[in-house]
């Protein structure tokens, strides 16, 4: 405390800094607890939102692979609303909102777009048990691959095979006959050939990588089959030189659809 004398008053100057430091931790301690106690809530809540949103991704992807070898509008919504359930206790409901399959926007096409809505619950920390809902939208693109059939920049199919050998060859050559050709399961493959018994090829999911003779060969492998020894795989046939390919010496490597052509010009 002090004091000054100016005339006949007295000022007195109390300077209580210490009265000061509490009222004001008086007033920020208590927000500061507020806001420590919804950061510990709201972090679960952010972590069941990010495994719902994993397991949606992951079978977008697993659908955008498999649309190479077959379309099905209702497969992505069934498995996402039997995934999810499943891997998340947390979650009470779920369902798709939308979905739009294969559509075309903004000048890009194939594309899949799903909407969902999942409730779950979630214990706040003052123990009691928060109803949360989680809107969320995933889109994605179908594979749109295609092997390219000669003309224009690209150089024709030729094949390789990519553990063993470094020539490219025509599909009519003989060491391509004698080996199998790497594919996906497709409708077309299960109706062409069997399912191998040994390798219990049977087992095998749409989209999945098999093995077949396509000329010889009624059955269809995977790849720990031992009638799997060598298998061959069709690319362009710039690609395989880009890769240091060269052309078969027994025949010549022309890619398929182009004649060879013997003499001068």
């Amino acid at each position: 405390m002090h004091r000054k004398c100016v005339g006949s008053r007295e000022i007195r100057h109390i300077n209580n800094r210490r009265g000061s430091y509490l009222v004001e931790a008086a007033v920020v301690i208590p927000f500061f607890i507020i806001a420590v106690m919804l950061l510990i809530g709201i972090m679960p809540v952010i972590s069941t939102c990010e495994r719902i949103t994993f397991d949606v991704c992951e079978e977008m992807r697993l659908e955008m692979a498999k649309s190479a070898v077959r379309s099905s509008r209702a497969a992505l919504p069934l498995s996402v609303q039997a995934r999810v359930p499943a891997e998340e206790s947390k979650v009470t409901s779920f369902r798709v909102t939308g979905f739009r399959y294969r559509f075309e926007e903004d000048g890009t096409g194939d594309r899949i777009e799903l909407k969902f809505r999942a409730v779950f619950h979630e214990k706040t920390p003052v123990g009691a048990f928060g109803r949360i809902r989680f809107d969320g939208r995933i889109e994605g693109r179908t594979f749109t691959g295609a092997y390219y059939r000669g003309g224009g920049r690209g150089g024709g199919i030729v094949c390789i095979f990519p553990k063993a050998g470094r020539c490219y060859h025509s599909r009519a050559c003989s060491f391509v006959k004698a080996n199998c050709h790497q594919t996906f399961l497709s409708e077309e493959i299960r109706r062409r050939y069997r399912p191998c018994p040994n390798c219990r090829a049977g087992k095998a999911s749409a989209g999945s990588p098999v093995f077949v003779f396509e000329d010889t060969g009624r059955a269809y492998h995977l790849a720990g089959c031992s009638a799997v020894s060598r298998y061959y795989i069709e690319t362009d046939k710039n690609q395989a030189v880009e890769k240091g390919y060269t052309p078969c010496g027994k025949c010549g490597g022309v890619p398929r659809g182009v004649s060879q052509q013997k003499g001068g010009a």
